[in-house]
């Protein structure tokens, strides 16, 4: 099998979540003290509901490779 990682949903939600933590990390790093304790705020709403769309992406897969169908970004070679 050969794995490409840019066609998998799991990992291009986790690079976006990735990218999206590291600008909300330096934005309130360099921005105000009142300003930061909002961006930690969102930070913190965001991130479980990005980790529970991974985690139902892989249920979703893992139901689909037991019913034996084939993921598309899985691929024979």
């Amino acid at each position: 099998m050969n794995y490409n990682p840019f066609k998998d949903k799991k990992f291009i939600t986790t690079l976006i979540d990735v990218i999206f933590f590291l600008c909300l990390y330096f934005a309130g790093k360099y921005a105000p003290v009142s300003i930061f304790d909002d961006i930690k705020t969102v930070f913190e709403a965001v991130q479980p509901l990005v980790l529970l769309a991974i985690a139902n992406m892989f249920v979703g897969d893992s139901q689909a490779l037991r019913a034996g169908v084939k993921l598309t970004f899985l691929k024979e070679r």
